[in-house]
């Protein structure tokens, strides 16, 4: 990245307006979170409110997105367990601060902590400044699998250690994401495919609000668990599925080229008979 002159302003516009964009959303869970508990006496129930908001947000991206490929649809799946993971947090972050026995303001600390969390991470991957590796994206989402895990124990420390590693694989989890989902389609077709990718994370955000509004946090989380599960086996395994279409395909090609010159020998004999 170019950090001189006019193309260096420009981007920090666009970065400071992209964090402020999403300033609100932020907020909401915690907000819709006190306010459903002020009206019914639980909080759970402010999870519909979110999820209300979030699939006008969906709705308003469907329009520009079409059917992807199916590589594409694999990061978009993972996009949207790695969504889940973190709304089940944010939506859940009262719920789980009462479950402490801790007043519900205190939910506020497990969102503090996965936003602290994420900062770092981003941070982190702007030093690096380089696409991670399948080891290392594995690693990522073990590591959430396993923060998902301590959220989940009857431990506050735990349960705060656990929001801190979600949040700190979180940012660089999504940046890969993008990166892939740009590698993978032509420039004509990337604002549908991004518009495709924010589909996935709000479908994710949905999914988490609406498990929580009918269920409770727990299963919530443990759902989440098994989303990011399924999205890292599909990852280890996409390695072999592309590698036998690539094998396959190659071999129905040679065997195309080989009879290509018994066709020509072929043709040439049908000539010299005539």
């Amino acid at each position: 990245m170019n950090w001189g002159g006019l193309q260096s302003h420009q981007t920090i516009r666009w970065a400071v307006a992209y964090g402020l964009f999403g300033a609100p959303r932020s907020g909401a869970s915690i907000a819709f979170a006190l306010a459903a508990l002020s009206i019914t006496g639980n909080p759970a129930t402010g999870a519909t409110a979110l999820a209300a908001m979030t699939t006008a947000q969906l709705v308003g991206a469907l329009p520009i997105a079409r059917l992807v490929t199916p590589e594409v649809l694999l990061w978009l799946g993972c996009a949207c367990a790695s969504s889940a993971a973190i709304s089940g947090i944010e939506v859940g972050a009262v719920s789980l601060a009462m479950g402490f026995n801790l007043q519900a303001g205190y939910g506020a600390i497990f969102t503090g902590s996965l936003c602290a969390a994420s900062l770092v991470g981003s941070m982190g991957n702007g030093l690096l400044n380089k696409p991670y590796s399948k080891q290392q994206v594995a690693a990522m989402f073990l590591s959430i699998i396993i923060g998902m895990a301590l959220i989940l124990q009857n431990s506050f420390g735990l349960s705060i250690l656990g929001c801190a590693l979600v949040g700190i694989c979180a940012p660089s989890l999504g940046i890969h994401y993008s990166l892939q989902l740009n590698r993978l389609v032509t420039p004509e077709m990337r604002a549908e495919v991004f518009s495709a990718l924010k589909i996935s994370t709000s479908f994710g955000t949905i999914l988490a609000s609406a498990t929580l509004g009918s269920t409770s946090v727990t299963l919530t989380l443990t759902a989440s668990m098994w989303m990011l599960a399924c999205a890292l086996v599909a990852i280890l395994s996409k390695d072999f599925i592309i590698g036998r279409r690539l094998t396959e395909t190659r071999l129905s090609g040679g065997a195309g080229l080989a009879t290509a010159p018994a066709l020509t020998a072929g043709r040439r004999s049908e000539r010299n008979d005539r």
